[in-house]
């Protein structure tokens, strides 16, 4: 099954982000730049496309279907946060919920999202 509904925005790369960042949450640093997520940030989008320090990112807009690399299982229906390293994991307390699940995933594998961040749960 294809899910192919990414629509993004621009960011420059505050960090050097190899192949290895694709497909996970990104944050802005202190100067616009896109960096990988921390743990329970409220991300910007998800990495489409990993680039070199300065160079354009693009990133999934708010409202996106999205691929996500996941560091947990993950399940149609549940909301995913972000890990220390920018991937997906279900949603914990104190967390932003980063997305609703469409199609699961366990550790190490890619899931796909539906990117609507929001408040921290609760």
């Amino acid at each position: 099954m294809a899910w192919d509904n990414v629509q993004c925005n621009t960011f420059n790369a505050g960090v050097a982000l190899p192949d290895s960042s694709n497909f996970i949450f990104a944050e802005l640093d202190s100067n616009g730049n896109v960096i990988p997520a921390t743990q329970g940030a409220l991300a910007v989008g998800v990495i489409q496309e990993g680039a070199l320090l300065s160079d354009p990112v693009p990133v999934c807009k708010v409202g996106s279907i999205t691929k996500v690399l996941c560091s947990a299982t993950v399940t149609p229906g549940q909301f995913v946060a972000s890990d220390a390293s920018g991937n997906a994991v279900p949603a914990t307390s104190g967390a932003h919920f980063l997305g609703q699940v469409i199609q699961g995933a366990t550790a190490g594998f890619i899931a796909v999202i539906l990117f609507s961040p929001s408040g921290a749960k609760s």
